[in-house]
């Protein structure tokens, strides 16, 4: 049935449609936030990049579409493909627009930019306009029309809709329709013809049970019956279908950054989000083993967080997002419709992804103006900057970035930044780091050693929870230790033992995997595995949310959280993530202890276990740093075993803390070039 809805956007809309994946893909990608704007007068320009510019399109128009159909064919010029880092600096990529008076300025330059980062000059190594098609040409506009069909009533009139895209979207630009069943593979995209209408009306047409049948036929076995009644029943299915819809959105931005360089323009259709966050009361223990995991995954999902790394990732992939609610583009409005807080929530998810991806959202009939202005003005004029950052320290931390033009009276808008790539990210990309000096040429901590230490938290002031968690991944699983403070485990509620679940959930959104396990009476530490070897995580970065409630309900009992991250199965590197971490003191005689505690005192010896990926490596080599990251005259004993269960080979690095004094320290571990770190704090 998708490749019959496919097969439908495709003869639907005029030309030949265009597979997504034959268009250039992208290089780079920092996750960037927010929108900047400064008002420039003309200053002395800098060294102009190496590539020359692309021809430069002509001012928008208040009739764009008119323009773009009247406007001959582009020879279309596309961004280089440069190498996501070069000689250890990382490639960053943003638009900026350029306006004098509201109207965008065309023709400027490459030698009228300048770019700073943490306020450091940065070389441009691209300038390319980007716009309305000229008989010079530019790169050609992009449109996907996401139709979000589970939050759009089925009485939905989308004509309003058709008509505000046509406003917008000129007859060769390139469309695409997509919805929640569309699979990233089938995204195409074609110029748009007569009939848009129509095909969006006949997407809504489909009975439900052509959408998910699947899906839908678990809600029926799990969700209509157990405790809650139909209230319950309608939470669940709208906490089903509202992570559906995300998860395929998400994939959507995926396929988009895999295939488009500058800005693509995703116009959502939607009634918005309710952003659901965790509510225990839909759990249901009577249930199937099915039921409850199902009932138990929706009862911890956390979409506001979710959707804001949904922008994250539509940051990255140079996307923006442009909601548009259907009812907000009637002429009148129904006087006697109450506004919920459900509603006020879902307009306000709406303008939120438009906010965060430097865009905006029509929700309400006073939007529409500037909604058509703003999208035109985007459409319009605009330039892609290009630059390796001066900065060669991988800290997945965020850099501000600032974008100038010389061009008297102008004002430029761009992003705020972007998120730095992490020590792990680069290594993927076989970047090997090198130190990096500060003032007076003193030498930094190695990066590793930097985030090593944040890790620790404050040296004072009492934890927000008493519940600790140590992650290691492997390629496909992972390992969680949870670790409940000796105090908190004298307190009445928790001496009768606690539940612990544990979700793992993927920083590209869907749906998370739940783990579950149970601490007995006296019992402070709990060690979860997981998922099935016959249900494997993919490679990539995840959150690790654990949560623990007493085993018996007590008049001070409540929920303790502990959360931490792992990336799984990361290319060209041959260390798991994480480290297990085993603890020897006077109270535990001569038995290693698994711990998740960081603390430790003097009398404690000191267990560190890192996963080794691949077979036949060299031997693996540990010290003990400083905060500052000079090494101490410390030996640290390293020896060598393996799972007989699993195959994992451990690299195992004992270390006596007797001689440290009170204090931060480090303990890094070497295999050939690639370096991870663990961060200890001695307490008294």
């Amino acid at each position: 049935m998708r490749r019959r809805l496919s097969a439908l956007l495709c003869l639907s809309l005029s030309g030949l449609p265009v597979p997504a994946a034959a268009a250039p893909g992208p290089s780079s990608g920092g996750a960037h936030g927010g929108v900047a704007t400064s008002t420039t007068t003309p200053a002395s320009a800098s060294a102009s990049p190496a590539v020359v510019d692309a021809p430069q399109a002509a001012p928008a128009s208040p009739t764009l579409a008119a323009a773009a159909q009247s406007s001959p064919a582009p020879a279309t010029t596309a961004p280089t493909r440069f190498p996501r880092v070069r000689e250890g600096r990382t490639l960053v990529r943003l638009e900026a627009y350029v306006t004098r008076d509201g109207v965008p300025v065309s023709g400027l330059p490459s030698s009228a930019f300048t770019a700073t980062e943490d306020d450091a000059d940065q070389a441009l190594e691209e300038v390319l306009a980007l716009g309305a098609r000229t008989a010079a040409g530019a790169l050609p506009r992009r449109f996907v029309v996401w139709l979000d069909r589970w939050h759009l009533a089925a009485s939905t009139d989308l004509t309003a809709v058709a008509q505000l895209i046509d406003s917008v979207v000129g007859a060769a630009d390139q469309v695409a329709i997509v919805t929640p069943d569309t699979r990233p593979a089938e995204l195409v995209f074609s110029a748009r013809g007569a009939g848009l209408g129509q095909v969006l009306t006949d997407a809504m047409a489909w009975a439900p049970d052509e959408r998910d049948p699947a899906g839908l036929d678990l809600e029926r076995r799990c969700f209509a019956d157990g405790r809650g009644g139909a209230a319950v029943t309608e939470e669940l299915t709208a906490r089903r279908r509202e992570q559906e819809t995300l998860r395929a959105f998400n994939a959507t931005l995926t396929q988009l950054e895999d295939v488009r360089e500058g800005r693509t323009f995703v116009l959502l259709v939607s009634d918005g989000w309710a952003m659901f966050k965790a509510n225990d009361r839909v759990e249901d223990a009577t249930l199937s083993d099915e039921c409850q995991r199902e009932r138990t995954r929706l009862a911890y999902i956390d979409h506001e967080f979710e959707t804001r790394m949904t922008t994250q990732r539509a940051n990255r992939a140079t996307v923006s997002v442009y909601p548009v609610r259907p009812s907000a583009l009637r002429v009148t409005i129904d006087a006697g419709s109450p506004t919920t807080s459900v509603v006020e929530r879902r307009v306000e998810s709406l303008r939120t992804i438009g906010q965060l991806t430097d865009a905006t959202a029509l929700v309400l009939p006073a939007d529409r103006d500037a909604w058509l202005q703003r999208i035109r003005s985007d459409a319009g004029a605009s330039y892609l900057i290009s630059y390796y950052s001066s900065n060669t320290t991988f800290d997945g931390r965020f850099r501000r970035v600032t974008v100038e033009v010389a061009a008297e009276g102008a004002d430029v808008r761009t992003r705020l930044g972007y998120l730095a790539l992490t020590d792990a990210e680069a290594r993927a990309t076989g970047v090997v780091t090198t130190p990096v000096l500060g003032p007076g040429g003193r030498k930094l901590p190695p990066p590793a050693v930097t985030r090593a230490l944040d890790r620790l938290g404050p040296a004072s002031g009492r934890a927000l929870s008493p519940l600790r968690v140590q992650v290691v991944g492997f390629t496909s699983t992972l390992r969680a230790v949870v670790e409940l403070e000796a105090t908190a485990a004298r307190l009445p509620e928790w001496q009768a033992g606690m539940t612990v679940q544990v979700l793992i959930e993927s920083d590209k959104g869907g749906s998370p995997v739940v783990l579950q396990g149970e601490m007995r009476p006296s019992q402070r530490v709990l060690t979860v595995e997981g998922p099935d070897a016959d249900e494997p995580l993919a490679p990539g970065r995840y959150i690790v949310r654990v949560e623990g409630r007493p085993l018996r309900t007590t008049a001070g009992g409540g929920t303790v959280r502990a959360s931490g991250d792992v990336v799984l199965g990361a290319a060209a590197t041959r260390f798991g993530s994480g480290l297990q971490l085993l603890r020897r003191s006077p109270s535990t005689g001569l038995a290693y202890v698994a711990t998740a505690d960081s603390r430790y005192r003097r009398t404690d010896r000191l267990r560190l276990e890192v996963p080794v990926l691949g077979v036949g490596e060299a031997a693996v080599t540990a010290r003990v740093l400083t905060r500052e990251g000079e090494p101490l005259p410390l030996v640290v004993t390293m020896s060598e075993r393996t799972d007989a269960g699993t195959g994992v080979r451990w690299a195992v690095g004992d270390v006596t803390l007797a001689p440290l004094a009170q204090g931060e320290y480090v303990v890094e571990f070497k295999l050939g070039s690639e370096v991870t770190a663990y961060g200890l704090r001695i307490v008294p």
